[in-house]
């Protein structure tokens, strides 16, 4: 499919889920998070860091969670509309740009260049609470 059927097919959607039980960042959710559509995920690996929980989608520990959160989200319109706009903002700040710049930050920490007091958040952990906390703190 191309890139443009994707966008629209996603704009489109009500919500997109995916119950792997091992993922890593998972670029589909982020694509989906860019269209604005939450995700109803298995919290998994990646997935625990590319979704807010209750803010850009709703995890799902068993089939029985994943089927009521994606029930919640169907039966649900405000909520839908809620995590669906608060999904796009989130993949604002998520860009190529801020994740080179990040890396950039902590190799030249490592390499003697920059000292860790220049840069604010240096373990990637961190960084990925305090983009979620930022990203709480600015949607509130």
């Amino acid at each position: 499919m191309d890139e443009q059927t994707k966008k629209v097919l996603l704009s489109r959607s009500w919500l997109a889920a995916t119950a792997s039980a091992a993922e890593g960042w998972s670029s589909a959710t982020l694509e989906a998070a860019a269209s604005g559509t939450p995700t109803v995920a298995h919290p998994v690996g990646g997935l625990r860091e590319s979704i807010v929980d209750g803010q850009t989608g709703l995890p799902g520990e068993t089939l029985n969670d994943l089927v009521a959160a994606t029930q919640r989200l169907v039966d649900d319109e405000p909520l839908r509309t809620r995590l669906s706009v608060q999904a796009r903002a989130r993949a604002e700040v998520l860009s190529w740009e801020r994740s080179a710049r990040g890396t950039l930050e902590v190799l030249q920490v490592a390499a003697g260049q920059r000292t860790a007091a220049t840069t604010a958040v240096l373990d990637p952990r961190d960084r990925v609470e305090a983009s979620k906390q930022s990203f709480t703190d600015q949607s509130q």
